[in-house]
Order: C-alpha cells, then sequence, then structure tokens
C-alpha cells in the first residue's frame, strides 16, 4: 500500500519527514509527502482513489463555516475509492467549562532540569460553537530564569445532525456515529 500524508503548513514538513523517515521500517510502505490542502489534491488528482482517508484529530474541527466544511466533503468524496471509508473525530459541544477559570493542565520537569506548567483557560460560545482554549507555558530553568508562552486554539464544535448533513452532502450514504 501506499501512504499519502497532505500537510499545507511549510514549518511541518520537515519533522513530518523526520518522522516518517524514523519509522519507514515499521510502515513497510512507500510514502509520499504532499504540501497541499486537501481540496487542492482532490482538484489536482482527478484519477487517484483511496481505500481509507484519515482526517486526524483538529482537521475537521478548524472547518468554521458552511462552505469549508462542503468544500472539506466534497474533496474526500472526490479522493475515496466506491467503497472506502472516511475516518475522521470532533469534540461535541463541551459541558461544564467555566469560563476564564485557569487550570492547571500539566506540570514536568524537564531532562535538563527545566520546570514546565501548562495552564488552560478557556471560553465556548454555544451560539457560533466555538471553543477557545488559552495556554499558558511557563518554564523555569534550573537557574531561575522564568519564560512564559501563550498559545491559542480556537475550535468549532459539532453536533450529529451538522455533522450527518455535510457528510450525506458530499455525497456518502454510510454514515456511522460514534459518541
Amino acid at each position: 500500500e501506499e501512504l499519502v500524508a497532505l500537510e499545507p503548513a511549510d514549518a511541518l514538513h520537515m519533522p513530518l519527514r523526520a518522522r516518517l523517515a524514523q519509522g519507514a521500517h515499521k510502515l513497510n510502505a512507500p510514502v509520499t509527502v504532499v504540501a497541499t490542502t486537501l481540496e487542492a489534491y482532490a482538484r489536482d488528482r482527478t484519477d487517484e482513489s483511496f481505500d481509507l482517508i484519515v482526517a486526524p484529530f483538529h482537521v475537521v474541527m478548524h472547518l468554521f463555516t458552511l462552505d469549508q466544511q462542503d468544500a472539506f466533503f466534497h474533496a474526500v468524496r472526490a479522493l475515496i475509492a466506491e467503497d472506502g471509508v472516511l475516518a475522521f473525530d470532533v469534540a461535541a459541544p463541551p459541558i461544564g467549562v467555566l469560563a476564564g477559570v485557569p487550570r492547571r493542565e500539566l506540570a514536568s520537569t524537564l531532562p535538563d532540569g527545566t520546570n514546565r506548567a501548562v495552564t488552560r483557560i478557556q471560553s465556548y460560545d454555544p451560539t457560533s460553537q466555538v471553543l477557545k482554549n488559552r495556554f499558558e507555558v511557563d518554564e523555569i530553568d534550573p537557574d531561575g530564569r522564568m519564560k512564559r508562552r501563550f498559545v491559542t486554539l480556537t475550535q468549532r464544535t459539532y453536533g450529529r445532525f451538522e455533522l450527518e448533513r455535510a457528510v450525506r452532502t458530499a455525497g456518502f450514504q454510510r454514515v456511522r456515529t460514534w459518541g
């Protein structure tokens, strides 16, 4: 079998290629890394089909508009074999988000003695179905110097009805959901 990995972010190409090179002997298959989006790949490769397409966590959760969702699922449908499988995961609307309340997510000591703590602050807008996670990453090195970075992850949550609408609109017939 052949594995094709699509990654539109230039910054992730080298780490992805390096990771694939490390595990190439385990894959026992040729791996191609393509620097493009699924939509562009589907547009350029009309003669290709796949038995399995996997959209890992967060891929679908970054499709905020109906147009983005429809473009993505139509591209998958164009690339997938007639009896192929699309597998993806999403987050359901969260319950009990304590908006603005910091929560310690991780505390660890790195091999060089640096102490790292990660704190998450969440907010959720049920109208737009947008979950924002702001992470504060604090690192204190062995000499006592502190460095703080902020990382924000914005995701769209989905209900079952809208997921089924998106995949059925793209032409998928057998739709199964779990969770």
